[in-house]
């Protein structure tokens, strides 16, 4: 079995005449945390965007254990073990924190036919509730379970993003900047977190700004620049990197 968890062979996409993503190739290792950089509009979230099906590539292929996926719609490739998430939070807002958290398990009770026979689903259900209960105490939420996702902070709804991720035991996780607009104070919370879904052998590739912190949990990085890859490498190589710092840092990484 490969190595690699997602590869993406000369990924390109254009709007309008103008490439967002140009010849994009790449690849992220099974149980890494592997992240993508870049100023805005270099074609970050338009890469997610075509890696989980919410747009189609131009040209290139996709992918997922070696199993070319590309142009597999959003619900086909969760079935897959991939899983997004998106930097403005797209959460059921009227129902709470644990019902959020279990919508990412499949359930026997899904099924029209099993839902009228509770002997099907019970067990089951009880017991997803409890390791989702687990789950959000492990992100510090347990104590908010019972409220409605439109009743938490911010920082708790990134969190709660992140519960849902290791809820729904992908093979691959797509981050679209985890802590984009979170308080100061949570940040080194929301990435320990990072940390502890890592441990528990999952993959992570992220899209995120706070580089001084995404550099501290991160394995490999690819920095894209007018829609193409420009660099990458391990953290302490794209710091010491000049065209990295010319197109995208200024005079200084972090």
């Amino acid at each position: 079995m490969s190595e690699w968890v997602l590869e993406t062979q000369s990924i390109s996409k254009s709007y309008g005449g103008v490439k967002a993503v140009d010849q994009v190739t790449l690849r992220v290792k099974k149980g890494s945390v592997t992240a993508l950089i870049g100023p805005n509009g270099s074609g970050k979230s338009t890469l997610f965007n075509i890696i989980s099906g919410v747009d189609k590539p131009d040209s290139g292929r996709i992918l997922i254990s070696e199993k070319d996926v590309t142009g597999y719609p959003p619900h086909k490739l969760f079935q897959m073990g991939v899983y997004r998430t998106f930097q403005n939070p797209r959460l059921f807002f009227g129902m709470s924190v644990l019902e959020n958290t279990l919508l990412t398990v499949k359930s026997p009770g899904d099924n029209p036919l099993a839902a009228l026979l509770a002997s099907k689903w019970l067990k089951h259900e009880l017991n997803i509730a409890e390791q989702a209960k687990e789950i959000l105490e492990m992100f510090s939420l347990s104590e908010v379970y019972k409220n409605g996702a439109s009743e938490i902070s911010g920082g708790q709804i990134k969190l709660l993003q992140l519960a849902m991720v290791l809820m729904a035991n992908p093979r691959l996780a797509l981050l679209d900047e985890p802590i984009a607009g979170v308080s100061p104070h949570l940040v080194p919370i929301i990435f320990n977190a990072l940390l502890r879904i890592r441990e528990q052998g999952k993959t992570l590739f992220i899209i995120e700004h706070r580089l001084h912190e995404l550099f501290e949990v991160a394995d490999w990085v690819y920095v894209m620049g007018r829609g193409k890859l420009i660099a990458s490498g391990k953290p302490s190589d794209i710091v010491s990197n000049d065209m990295v710092k010319e197109e995208y840092l200024g005079s200084s990484m972090v």
